[in-house]
């Protein structure tokens, strides 16, 4: 019986071996397959951060842009309205071809992504000839600011650039802790690590559409107006990072040509004195403020509360083209 027990022991160890040998050759086939079809370009660089939304759509504009070089070249930034308010098809087709336009709104993005996007990236690589930012309070909110890049092993205020991501950008390794220490040395010396956090359609729901445009169609939202509902922020509910983060899109302004976008915000009106100090700030050519609009008050626009269909989008271009061309865009 102990005999028995001991070849049985044996067998099992065996089989683990064996197990964890097939294992670790899957590993090296998947390591090396990888590498050969990297020389292909097939994957997006993954200097490039964000390894979902912002990955695909960041390269698909790199290349729309540097196949257009003729052109003038407009770019739209912010959270899923710039996504869905502004159609870079009809801004083209209104300025007779004569632009090329790509939309990098990023769904449930917050004020920190958007400063990286454009200190980092924008102004490195695609050089845009213009950049319309879609602001909105939501975006500079403490429960989005303040847990958006949360970490165990540090504060809430955790500031993107510190992202191992981000680091290998910016190639700035100083002050790392074990856990992005650990993490650098698994996504730059392994394609494995490196492609399982690459965009991959995670979401069942997400696609990054032509142009980067989600051109929605139809009305989920049937509110007829009536009066506006204010919304005050303040320091209670804006992180305290939103100061900062305005005061760094003010100097980028000062290094490229931007037209920033302030509402509209449905049958809400927001109240914020740090983003309007900012926008006073600003030389009244360089935004256009929506906030409190009754012309875009009507359902119809809207397919939700928050965000417009193509009735709406259409609109809100055809606004912003009749803007540029006043300032001689």
């Amino acid at each position: 019986m102990i005999r028995l027990k001991k070849k049985g022991h044996g067998r099992n160890k065996r089989n683990t071996v064996k197990a964890l040998l097939f294992i670790g050759c899957l590993f090296l086939a998947g390591e090396i397959i990888l590498r050969a079809i990297n020389q292909l370009n097939y994957f997006e660089p993954h200097e490039y951060g964000n390894r979902n939304e912002i990955a695909i759509k960041f390269n698909k504009c790199y290349s729309l842009f540097r196949n257009n070089e003729h052109k003038k070249k407009i770019l739209f930034v912010g959270t899923s309205r710039a996504e869905t308010n502004l159609d870079p098809f009809l801004l083209d087709e209104l300025f007779g071809q004569e632009t090329i336009t790509y939309n990098l709104g990023v769904l449930s993005s917050g004020g920190r992504v958007h400063e990286y996007l454009l200190k980092y990236l924008i102004n490195t690589y695609l050089k845009p000839d213009l950049i319309i930012y879609d602001l909105h309070p939501h975006a500079f909110l403490k429960r989005r600011l303040d847990v958006e890049f949360k970490d165990d092993y540090i504060d809430n205020d955790y500031n993107i650039l510190h992202q191992v991501a981000a680091r290998i950008h910016r190639k700035d390794y100083a002050n790392m802790n074990r856990q992005e220490r650990v993490r650098l040395k698994l996504v730059t010396h392994s394609f494995i690590i490196k492609y399982l956090t690459r965009a991959i359609n995670r979401y069942p729901y997400f696609e990054v559409h032509e142009r980067g445009f989600l051109n929605l169609k139809g009305n989920k939202w049937n509110e007829e107006f009536t009066c506006f509902t204010e919304i005050v922020h303040n320091e209670s509910n804006l992180s305290n990072a939103t100061d900062v983060l305005l005061q760094n899109i003010t100097s980028l302004m000062n290094t490229s040509d931007f037209l920033i976008l302030y509402g509209p915000f449905g049958h809400e009106f927001h109240q914020a004195e740090i983003i309007d100090n900012f926008l006073d700030s600003l030389n009244h050519d360089d935004y256009l403020d929506f906030n409190g609009d009754t012309n875009f008050t009507d359902c119809n626009l809207y397919n939700d509360k928050d965000h417009f269909n193509y009735n709406g989008s259409k609109i809100m271009t055809e606004i912003v083209h009749g803007h540029l061309k006043s300032i001689g865009f």
